[in-house]
């Protein structure tokens, strides 16, 4: 399947009146998502793509936010650097190094990232000379991508709904297709190269749980709405998380995991 057949299938839960603006969004952003790829590849929007409009549709909310917000967010090409390797790193003075670096990254990506989404939402409305994302969904759009990655240099979002559902159809990437991609760019680090495939995906899954646990605390303990001790707001994107580690841990043979 090519990824505009991946678009229209993510696309298909909803109505004509979002889905033709957000395809056109999408083969519009097309080539700057291509140029962004220093950060993630292509595919990974159209996946947050999926994740987003069914957790707009669980949860009530614009498929038009969170379906722009999925493919606008990382449209910066600007270098990704994760933890994880920060985290490979043997020595001590480089892995320093190299955090500070990943945490200026993010907060350009997003910066740069949220303005390029609002570039590109209103070439959609010009060159169809109709107002097909709204100067509020705009808005709105840009106020998410502008903080969408906070959480993972310490900082917490917002306390709305929108902002929690993108945040989960986000970070679920790494649960779905971009799993086996980050299993790989694991193994390039001289830390973790001598594991094998079965270790490696058992160690990255039990680190991705890990941390939507750690996530969680950066909101007060008495905040209510979290599922399962995950970071995760609602039931729909509990159970999307759930029925992907479900799907990861029998791909790699790890067994049944809780």
């Amino acid at each position: 399947m090519n990824l505009l057949d991946m678009v229209d299938e993510a696309l298909s839960p909803v109505g004509e009146a979002f889905r033709n603006p957000l395809r056109l969004l999408f083969l519009i952003a097309f080539d700057r998502l291509k140029v962004a790829e220093v950060g993630n590849p292509v595919i990974h929007h159209v996946v947050v793509l999926r994740h987003a409009i069914l957790l707009a549709l669980a949860e009530d909310l614009s498929p038009l936010v969170l379906g722009g917000a999925a493919l606008t967010h990382d449209s910066a090409p600007v270098e990704k650097v994760r933890t994880a390797d920060v985290e490979a790193q043997i020595d001590q003075g480089a892995a320093q190094r190299l955090e500070r670096r990943r945490v200026q990254c993010r907060i350009l990506h997003m910066r740069e990232g949220a303005a390029m989404g609002m570039r590109l939402m209103a070439y959609v409305n010009q060159v169809t000379d109709n107002e097909l994302f709204s100067r509020d969904v705009v808005e709105r759009v840009f106020s998410i991508n502008c903080v969408h990655d906070d959480p993972t240099i310490g900082h917490p979002l917002p306390d709305e709904p929108d902002y929690h559902a993108f945040r989960a159809a986000d970070r679920l990437w790494q649960l779905a297709e971009g799993f086996s991609l980050d299993l790989e760019r694991n193994r390039s680090h001289a830390r973790w190269a001598q594991l094998s495939e079965h270790d490696l995906a058992a160690k990255h899954l039990a680190d991705l749980k890990r941390n939507y646990a750690a996530e969680r605390q950066l909101y007060p303990a008495t905040a209510s709405g979290f599922f399962g001790s995950t970071m995760l707001r609602s039931s729909a994107a509990f159970r999307l998380y759930s029925e992907l580690v479900q799907k990861r841990s029998i791909e790699y043979g790890l067994g049944t995991v809780a």
